[in-house]
């Protein structure tokens, strides 16, 4: 599926490339997706999920918890 929405900038956002601001529609797997090759394994997306949430633990604690658009997570790559 098409991800044009959740790589569009919103010209308020921090400029940072360890910064990503969630977009409408974004999940987790989608952002990590974004950030491996698209041969990448399911695996591969799913250890780099847990990576993102591990990075933002206090905001993210567990993978149950909900991400917003307009929240700021810090991509630990």
């Amino acid at each position: 599926a098409p991800r044009a929405s959740s790589q569009d900038t919103d010209p308020g956002a921090p400029v940072s490339s360890r910064v990503y601001i969630i977009q409408p529609g974004d999940t987790l797997w989608s952002i990590a997706e974004q950030h491996l090759p698209a041969t990448a394994s399911g695996s591969e997306v799913l250890n780099l999920v847990h990576t993102i949430q591990s990075a933002n633990v206090r905001d993210i604690p567990t993978l149950e918890n909900f991400i917003y658009p307009g929240q700021s997570i810090t991509l630990p790559f």
